[in-house]
């Protein structure tokens, strides 16, 4: 098992938490705490679109999304104007792979926010925006440092690896599609148009593989999404990529569950699949891959799928990126 980064136990001990074998779970429960205290203020919440405003001024910020170089230019100008200084390097903060930044003002008005959070929507970086919302959310419900200026969201290799980073995804992801709010517009099974409605109602503003992912994993039923394109297993891969292969016995790539993604009440059930599993020949999954397009829905023997397993499962394909699939128990 791996060790907890030092960085997390400080965050945790920073923050007031007992010392833990899961720092990770201490923080988590910190901000639920805090969120579901946030949720309680709401005479109604409708939408998880509603509650990030309303967590957005809980926390003590603004947003401002940025879409075009005129917002950079204006916001930039206006707050320049009011004695920030620290928006005249605003333009070169924003490079390729940041994509939100928060700054503590330091001339803000009594009744005004202390935060600013800026979100750079320009180019593909939009798609991203909720999520970075809740990144810059997540900072400032884990904020323990008062002098701490600023702090950004990016997409630079450094951040990747920096466990503080990593973690502010984490209850990004669990906020943004918050549970307590999800499940009550959750009705009927699942299926990629249900998904999509929910996603309307609830947040169309988030990417639709973002809360395709995490509308999976809270989903109250057993549900298992994977992704199937052409690939080798790992065994094929590694050998392929240390040049061991003569010429006739190079592998072909066949269809396979590239991306799997199974959520707890699966798990709960032993209902499981595994990347780079070969997808069955008999399955609809295969047909749909052949046809290049379209959708298809099936009953199939999920013995075919996982031969430790049995019973019939729901299937739904359609051509997306590969093929995407819902498994469902029938």
């Amino acid at each position: 098992m791996k060790s907890t980064p030092l960085p997390i136990h400080k965050l945790a001990s920073d923050l007031g938490l007992r010392a833990s074998g899961n720092p990770i779970a201490s923080i988590l429960a910190f901000c639920d705490r805090k969120v579901e205290g946030f949720l309680n203020e709401m005479d109604r919440c409708d939408s998880l679109a509603d509650f990030l405003k309303w967590v957005e001024a809980r926390v003590g910020t603004k947003f401002y999304c940025i879409r075009t170089e005129n917002d950079l230019r204006s916001i930039v100008a206006e707050y320049v104007a009011r004695g920030e200084k620290v928006f005249a390097g605003l333009e070169a903060e924003l490079s390729d792979d940041v994509y939100g930044i928060t700054y503590r003002l330091q001339n803000a008005e009594a009744i005004a926010p202390p935060f600013i959070s800026i979100i750079d929507c320009r180019r593909e970086k939009g798609s991203r925006a909720y999520f970075t919302k809740w990144h810059e959310i997540a900072h400032l419900l884990t904020l323990t440092d008062q002098q701490r200026l600023r702090f950004t969201r990016s997409h630079s290799e450094a951040d990747k690896k920096d466990p503080e980073e990593r973690l502010m995804d984490i209850i990004a992801g669990k906020f943004g599609f918050y549970d307590r709010i999800f499940h009550k517009t959750v009705s009927g099974n699942i299926s990629f148009s249900e998904l999509e409605r929910v996603r309307q109602e609830l947040c169309p503003e988030a990417s639709l593989q973002s809360s395709l992912i995490s509308f999976i994993k809270y989903w109250p039923m057993p549900c298992i999404y994977l992704r199937a394109d052409i690939g080798l297993n790992r065994r094929e891969k590694q050998a392929a990529d240390q040049g061991t292969f003569d010429f006739l016995d190079v592998p072909v790539p066949v269809l396979r569950a590239v991306e799997v993604s199974v959520n707890e009440r699966a798990r709960e059930d032993g209902f499981q699949l595994f990347p780079n599993m070969r997808i069955p020949e008999s399955s609809i999954v295969q047909t749909v891959f052949s046809n290049g397009c379209g959708s298809a829905n099936s009953i199939e023997d999920f013995r075919e799928w996982n031969s430790r397993s049995s019973g019939n499962v729901s299937i739904e394909a359609r051509f997306r990126n590969g093929v995407e699939v819902l498994i469902t128990p029938h």
